[in-house]
């Protein structure tokens, strides 16, 4: 296995998954697809799941996310299921989703993983 190209190929795969995120308009599919990005950031793996896998993969994803992070993306995945119920709070839901759309969008983006900063160089005085 060629470690390089294998780690070219996620790279590209995550540049391919932020590029459709951040033109993305579609309240449910941007939760879908910083998931994914934020999955293939801390496992360095690529991943293809349905919507329906978004919950299991946000309980997994919790041991990489900021704690308020993950109370971003579970709300908002919340919002979601309200939204797609079709029932009395499905209109309410759709305007929390678009307030939170930007965050959820900049986490995904911003998203490092865990222990990948550079450690500070520190000077002896």
């Amino acid at each position: 296995i060629d470690k390089k190209k294998d780690r070219t190929i996620v790279l590209n795969h995550k540049h391919q998954l932020l590029e459709q995120l951040n033109k993305c308009e579609d309240l449910a599919l941007v939760l879908h697809l910083a998931t994914l990005v934020i999955f293939t950031t801390a496992t360095q793996c690529m991943l293809h799941a349905s919507g329906r896998h978004v919950s299991g993969l946000l309980s997994f994803l919790k041991q990489y996310l900021a704690e308020d992070q993950h109370a971003e993306f579970t709300s908002y995945h919340d919002f979601v299921t309200l939204m797609l119920s079709a029932g009395s709070e499905a209109e309410n839901a759709k305007e929390k989703l678009k307030e939170k759309m930007a965050t959820i969008k900049s986490i995904a983006n911003d998203f490092k993983k865990p222990g990948a900063e550079k450690p500070k160089m520190q000077r002896k005085s």
